[in-house]
């Protein structure tokens, strides 16, 4: 079965060397070649656009991802991260890792600049406070070299009483570590507020 995959994304207010550089990683770590991207810069606007065939694939569904389980993978981090846990948070990124906020404008590299991310604004209890409610896959395909790349929904509540509300999609890549695990290795999300009943 081939599956058409088409996508239009609008990215703003991000560095564009840092978004250019995840698409192409992304790219390749599904295994189509670099000719199939088109990217378009704008102003300070970069849209992507692609038609791709994608053999024996359903998007809607995990089964062609290996041995990966978004839940027991994500159940780790999320834990670490509600429990202000850093260091175990560190140690659910590999050494490459990126994170970024699709509505931000630095992307942090490497696990000891995003936990310093976290933990200092992200999850600071005196800053934005951010606890994760939902972490729910909603996809994932595995590339060539054995990596995951998975998209879902997400909520989260904020301040400090925690009535804040935020929803949105994320993006996230795994790869396998020494000993067979799943490491994070690149993690994007973009999030609005949301009912209070979204995060509960």
């Amino acid at each position: 079965m081939a599956v058409l995959f088409s996508l239009t994304e609008n990215v703003t207010s991000i560095d564009k060397i840092n978004v250019i550089s995840i698409i192409i990683n992304f790219y390749s770590i599904i295994g189509f070649e670099e000719s199939n991207l088109e990217l378009m810069i704008e102003g300070d606007t970069i849209m992507t656009r692609f038609g791709l065939i994608v053999a024996a694939l359903a998007l809607t569904s995990t089964a062609h991802a290996g041995d990966f389980d978004a839940a027991t993978a994500h159940g780790p981090f999320i834990d670490a991260f509600n429990a202000r846990d850093w260091d175990a948070v560190k140690a659910v990124f590999t050494d490459d890792a990126v994170f970024h906020r699709a509505s931000g404008d630095t992307a942090f590299m490497g696990p000891d600049a995003i936990v310093e991310r976290f933990s200092s604004t992200i999850g600071n209890e005196g800053e934005w406070n951010v606890k994760f409610v939902k972490l729910d896959s909603t996809s994932a395909l595995t590339g060539k070299d054995g990596s995951v790349v998975e998209r879902g929904d997400f909520a989260v509540t904020a301040g400090a009483d925690d009535s804040g509300c935020y929803a949105g999609s994320y993006m996230m890549t795994w790869k396998t570590a020494d000993g067979g695990t799943w490491g994070l290795q690149h993690f994007a999300w973009q999030d609005v507020e949301a009912e209070t009943a979204t995060c509960q």
